[in-house]
């Protein structure tokens, strides 16, 4: 979970969203935002349900902030099904609000081999450098990075 600089809190699910997808198992996973309410309870938001395609599913690392106020983060499984087993190595996206009041999911890279470069950020997490620069945390002390702009 991580609270933006208004004090709102956001976070993902490894399944949930719709539940026909990714093969009729539990869902792709999702990134929510929880409000609290009045009386304690909780309301739940989905600002993004992952469809286990292109979009990525099973986000299993953390959600990191932008100044810009967008949200990035990696999913473990989607992407290219062409690579691991049919399922998709994952892909590192990012969540912009949209005019709308909703989000847009871009996709920035996707993982294409099931070891390597990017391949382990997808469960231990990214984190952005100066001028948007990603970089994977692979491993503790272990790095490695992509500018998703080119």
């Amino acid at each position: 979970m991580i609270f933006d600089q208004a004090g709102n809190l956001y976070g993902t699910t490894t399944g949930g969203g719709n539940l026909n997808d990714c093969g009729g198992r539990a869902g792709c996973g999702t990134v929510f935002q929880p409000t609290p309410n009045s009386d304690g309870s909780w309301t739940e938001t989905v600002l993004h349900h992952f469809t286990g395609g292109k979009d990525g599913a099973d986000p299993a690392a953390g959600l990191i902030f932008e100044q810009a106020g967008n949200l990035y983060g990696t999913t473990t499984g989607g992407g290219n099904l062409n690579y691991c087993n049919a399922s998709g190595c994952g892909v590192v996206f990012k969540l912009e609000p949209n005019s709308k009041g909703g989000w847009t999911e871009i996709v920035l890279h996707g993982v294409h081999r099931p070891c390597g470069s990017l391949h382990n950020c997808r469960k231990i997490g990214i984190t952005l450098r100066r001028k948007s620069r990603i970089t994977c945390l692979e491993s503790i002390g272990a790095r490695s990075g992509f500018h998703p702009h080119g």
